[in-house]
């Protein structure tokens, strides 16, 4: 059996426009370590949202395929959503994103050639899959606050990472107000206003922020922080410990691990699903765990990649 038949199938599906840009950047390195001829490889670029999955569904990847998402949390939201659509298939991220919190759950190396390689030399995890309402997540899903921050992060210039979420919390911070949901299934279930709910799969969101801390992706648990509403002026106390997942155990923030619970809104809430801007519909909703539910490509040994250096002629 040669090599190349011995490794499986990789099929990159690739946001260009990825980092501020950086997509396009890598592409090259990343389309000759596939040429190298020792990897059944491919690479798809996306040109809007959705083409993930209509691509995916298109070619219907069999069983023991690795379906790589090369991009941010958003590229992980929609490759994922598609590969939950076909058994047997495997989930691999490379991060290229402004957050990249998924990539850095899963221990993904920061260079996106590097990470292909610990890719192509992993194995898998059978990891669970949340749900909000219609909405499956990855993840984390949030409300109130942590949704208003991930809708101003998408226009914050070329930032990555936390700065981006900086200057995205200075601005969800000056037309901040608690809002009203009603829980059940929770310790303190009934009506109440918060300043934000994180349910997270993932221990990490926001570019690094640690509120749902102590998430274990394969538990069958769902971590869920909640934070009591406060002023404003209060606002910037708390929020800063959720850097470094110190707000557990504060006065003001809940926090608990339940396989699933259930929410109401009395009118259209924006929420952000994996850091996507969704609109969750006025009325009940449930929020669980699929446990298990997704096979992840974890890093292998890392090693040097074969194609590390591109020459000057492949570049042109």
């Amino acid at each position: 059996m040669s090599e190349a038949a011995s490794k499986p199938r990789v099929i990159l599906v690739m946001n260009p426009t990825a980092g501020k840009g950086r997509g396009g950047v890598e592409l090259v390195r990343l389309r000759h370590r596939l040429q190298q001829g020792d990897v059944d490889g491919e690479i798809y670029l996306t040109q809007a949202e959705g083409d993930a999955a209509t691509f995916v569904a298109g070619l219907k990847p069999p069983p023991g395929s690795i379906v790589v998402a090369v991009g941010g949390d958003g590229t992980v939201h929609e490759v994922g959503n598609a590969v939950l659509e076909h058994e047997g298939v495997i989930l691999g991220v490379i991060p290229i994103g402004s957050g990249n919190d998924y990539a850095s759950l899963l221990g993904m190396p920061d260079d996106p050639l590097v990470a292909l390689e610990a890719i192509i030399n992993g194995h898998n995890e059978k990891w669970d899959v949340g749900v909000v309402g219609p909405h499956h997540f990855f993840n984390t899903v949030g409300f109130g606050f942590s949704a208003s921050v991930s809708y101003h992060s998408r226009n914050t210039g070329p930032l990555r990472g936390l700065a981006r979420y900086g200057l995205a919390i200075l601005r969800a911070f000056r037309k901040f107000h608690p809002m009203s949901i009603s829980l059940d299934g929770l310790k303190e279930s009934g009506t109440k206003r918060i300043t934000l709910m994180e349910v997270g799969i993932g221990n990490r969101c926001g570019g690094g922020f640690r509120l749902t801390e102590n998430a274990d992706p394969a538990d069958g648990l769902l971590d869920v922080c909640v934070v009591k509403g406060m002023s404003r002026l209060r606002l910037p106390l708390v929020l800063p410990r959720g850097l470094f997942g110190k707000h557990i155990g504060h006065p003001l923030v809940g926090y608990e691990q339940v396989p699933g619970f259930r929410l109401r809104v009395e009118s259209q809430v924006m929420v952000h699903v994996d850091g996507e801007i969704r609109l969750l519909s006025r009325g009940e909703h449930s929020v669980k765990v699929r446990p298990l539910a997704i096979t992840v490509r974890r890093p292998g040994v890392v090693e040097p990649p074969v194609a590390d250096r591109v020459s000057e002629e492949v570049v042109a």
